[in-house]
C-alpha cells in the first residue's frame, strides 16, 4: 500500500506563528496563560498547550491570567477592547490573512460601505469579521441569501472567511456581481487554503482511500474532508490514528494522508505509522519482513552508525593514513551510543509522549537502554586495546556526552549559563554533536591527537567532517522544529526564523566547497579530490527534495540525508580504484 502526505499539510502560516509565539511564552515564564477561545481548532494540539499552562476561557469575564493570547481567527474590535480594560498583557496571534480582512472591513466601513461576509454563522473568525463590520455586516452562507439582500445597497463591499470552498466562493461572486455590478471583491480565501483544497482534490482523484486529518470542529477539515469525498468516496476524517482499522484498508493500494491548517505534524506522522501498520496486517508478503528490517536498522541508529563508519574511513584516507577498522567500529558504536542516550534524554519527553510516539527508541526504552550500554562500552573496549591516547579520547568524548545532560552549572542569572545543564544552552547540540563527530572520525592515531600540531590535511579534514555533520544536524533540526519548540529547545533554525531559510543550505554548502576547493587547491588533498564536492551537490539536492515533500517519510528521510557520510567514502574509494 503506497502512503503519500500532501505537500500542503500540517500547519499553515498563521497557526505556525502563533504556535511559535505561544511557545516562545509559555516556555519563557513559569506564570498561566490564557487564550481568549481555543487558540486553533485541533484538540490534541490544545490539550498539549494545556501540558503547559495554557488554557482557554469562553469570555472576557473568565479571564484571571496577566497575559491573555488572542487566537488565530482574531476577535471582534469591542472584545479586544474590553481585554485591554483588564490591564492585561495582549498577545496577539491572529491570523496575519485575519488581520488583513479586518483592515479591508474597517476601512470600507468607515467610506460608508456595506459589507457582506461569505462564511459560516458561529465560527470563530466570521464573528470577529462582523464585529469590525458593525451595523453595516451581512453574513451570507449560501447563494441563496444574496437573493434575501437589500437592493438598495450603493456602496458594497464582499468579502470570505479565509477558509472558504473555492468553488462556493466563485459562485458567490458571481451572483454579488449579478446584483451590485459595483461590488468591490477582495479575494480573501487564505493561499494555504487554496493550496491545500486543491492538493486534495488532485489527490482524491488517483487515491483508494483519503484519510483528512484534523479536528473534528475544524472548519477547514471539514472542508477538505466534503473535497476529498466529492471525488473519493472511501476518505476518512479522523482526529487521531486510533479511529483507523485494518478493515477500512483491505484491497486498498494508494492512501493520501492529508490535513487540516491547525493539524500538527507529529499527528500526521502517527497516522502515517498506522497505515504502515495496518498494510503490514492487511497484506503479509515476503518482502515486508526486510522492509521491517530496513525501517528498525534505521530507526535505531543502526544505519546512522554505519555513516559514522563510512566516514571515518572517509577521514582517514584524507589525511593519508592507512583504514584503521578497529578505529572504524569504535567510532560507529560511540556515535549509535551517543545519539540513542540524545533521544532517551529529550528534554521533557516523558511529559510530552504523544509527539514522540512515532520514535522507537523512545517507545522502546528498555531495549534502547540496553543498546546503549552495549555500543558505549564496546566502543570504550575496542579504543583501549587499539590505543591508550585513543581510549582517552573516546573515554573523555563519553564523559562528554553524559555531562551534557546533567545539570553541572549551580543556579545563576548568567545570560548562557542560566540553563544549568549544557544541552539547555542555545546551539549546543548542533555544534556539540559536528564537534564529536570531527574528534571520533579524525583522530585516528596518537599523533593526530594532542602530542602535537595537527598537520594540513588533519586540519582540513577536521572541518569537513565538522561542517558535514553540523549541516547534518541542521536538516534534522529543520525536520523537528516544531517538536523542538514545543520542548523548548533552542535550536538555529529557531532562534534564526525566518532568516535562516535565507541562508540554509547555500553557507554550510559553500563552506563545504570552500574546504574541498582549497585543500585541492594548495595541494593538501589529490587533485581527485575535486570529486568530493559532490557532497555539497548532494546536499542540496537533499534540501530541494525536503522542500517538494518528498522526504516526508521518517525512514526516508533519515536514509536520505545520512547518506551524505556515506557518500565521502564511496567517492574516495572510486578515485582510489579508478
Amino acid at each position: 500500500m503506497r502512503i503519500i502526505i500532501a505537500k500542503h499539510s500540517g500547519f499553515c502560516m498563521g497557526v505556525r506563528v502563533a504556535m511559535n509565539t505561544i511557545l516562545k511564552n509559555a516556555h519563557a515564564t513559569k506564570e498561566p496563560l490564557q487564550t481568549l477561545g481555543p487558540l486553533i481548532h485541533n484538540p490534541q494540539t490544545i490539550d498539549l498547550l494545556g501540558k503547559m499552562n495554557v488554557t482557554a476561557v469562553k469570555t472576557v469575564n473568565d479571564i484571571t491570567a496577566s497575559t491573555v493570547v488572542i487566537r488565530t481567527h482574531g476577535i471582534p474590535p469591542d472584545t479586544m477592547a474590553d481585554v485591554a480594560a483588564k490591564g492585561v498583557n495582549i498577545i496577539d496571534a491572529t491570523c496575519p490573512h485575519v488581520l488583513r480582512i479586518h483592515k479591508i472591513i474597517d476601512e470600507h466601513y468607515k467610506n460608508g460601505y456595506t459589507i457582506l461576509i461569505y462564511g459560516d454563522k458561529g465560527h470563530a473568525e466570521v464573528v470577529g469579521l462582523e464585529g469590525f463590520a458593525r451595523e453595516r455586516g451581512y453574513l451570507i452562507q449560501q447563494e441563496q441569501d444574496i437573493n434575501n439582500l437589500p437592493k438598495d445597497l450603493n456602496k458594497v463591499c464582499l468579502v470570505a472567511q479565509t477558509t472558504q470552498s473555492l468553488n462556493d466562493w466563485q459562485t458567490i461572486k458571481e451572483r454579488a456581481i449579478a446584483k451590485y455590478p459595483d461590488v468591490k471583491v477582495f479575494d480573501t480565501i487564505c493561499r494555504a487554503t487554496d493550496n491545500r483544497q486543491t492538493e486534495v482534490e488532485r489527490l482524491a482523484r488517483i487515491s483508494d482511500v483519503v484519510v483528512v486529518v484534523g479536528g473534528k470542529n475544524s472548519a477547514n477539515s471539514t472542508r477538505l474532508y466534503e473535497i476529498a469525498k466529492a471525488a473519493c468516496p472511501k476518505s476518512l476524517h479522523v482526529e487521531t490514528e486510533k479511529e483507523l482499522v485494518p478493515e477500512l484498508f483491505k484491497e486498498t493500494k494508494m492512501v493520501a494522508i492529508v490535513s487540516g491548517a491547525s493539524t500538527p505534524s507529529w499527528l500526521l506522522q502517527r497516522v502515517s505509522e498506522r497505515l504502515k501498520e495496518i498494510d503490514a496486517i492487511n497484506s503479509p508478503t515476503p518482502l515486508k519482513i526486510p522492509m521491517l528490517f530496513w525501517r528498525l536498522f534505521v530507526a535505531f541508529n543502526g544505519y546512522l552508525a554505519l555513516g559514522a563508519a563510512f566516514m571515518t574511513f572517509a577521514a582517514q584516507k584524507l589525511q593519508g593514513l592507512p583504514a584503521n577498522p578497529i578505529h572504524i567500529a569504535a567510532a560507529a558504536l560511540y556515535i549509535h551510543s551517543m545519539y540513542v542516550l540524545n533521544r532517551l534524554t529529550h528534554i521533557k519527553s516523558y511529559r510530552f509522549d504523544e509527539i514522540f510516539q512515532t520514535d522507537p527508541i523512545l517507545a522502546h526504552r528498555k531495549l534502547s537502554q540496553l543498546l546503549l550500554i552495549i555500543t558505549g562500552l564496546s566502543a570504550l573496549s575496542l579504543s583501549f586495546f587499539m590505543d591508550t591516547a585513543l581510549f582517552i579520547l573516546f573515554a573523555s568524548a563519553t564523559a562528554a556526552g553524559l555531562l551534557y545532560h546533567v545539570k553541572i552549572f549551580p543556579p545563576n542569572r548568567l545570560p548562557l549559563l542560566r540553563h544549568r545543564r549544557p544541552k539547555d544552552i542555545p546551539l549546543s547540540k548542533d555544534l556539540g554533536i559536528a564537534f564529536a563527530w570531527s574528534i571520533i572520525c579524525t583522530s585516528a592515531t596518537p599523533e593526530s591527537l594532542l602530542l602535537t600540531l595537527p598537520s594540513p590535511s588533519s586540519l582540513l579534514t577536521f572541518l569537513f567532517v565538522f561542517a558535514t555533520a553540523f549541516t547534518r544536524t541542521l536538516f534534522n533540526d529543520l525536520h523537528d522544529i516544531q517538536r523542538d519548540m514545543i520542548v523548548g529547545r533552542e535550536t538555529l533554525p529557531i532562534l534564526m526564523g525566518k532568516k535562516f531559510n535565507k541562508v540554509f543550505p547555500a553557507v554550510p554548502t559553500l563552506f563545504i566547497t570552500l574546504i574541498i576547493i582549497s585543500a585541492v587547491l594548495f595541494s593538501i588533498w589529490p587533485a581527485q579530490s575535486l570529486l568530493l564536492l559532490v557532497v555539497p551537490l548532494w546536499i542540496y539536492s537533499c534540501h530541494r527534495l525536503s522542500k517538494t515533500g518528498n522526504l516526508e517519510d521518517e525512514t526516508t528521510f533519515d536514509a536520505v540525508i545520512d547518506f551524505t557520510f556515506v557518500l565521502p567514502a564511496v567517492i574516495l574509494l572510486i578515485i582510489n580504484n579508478g
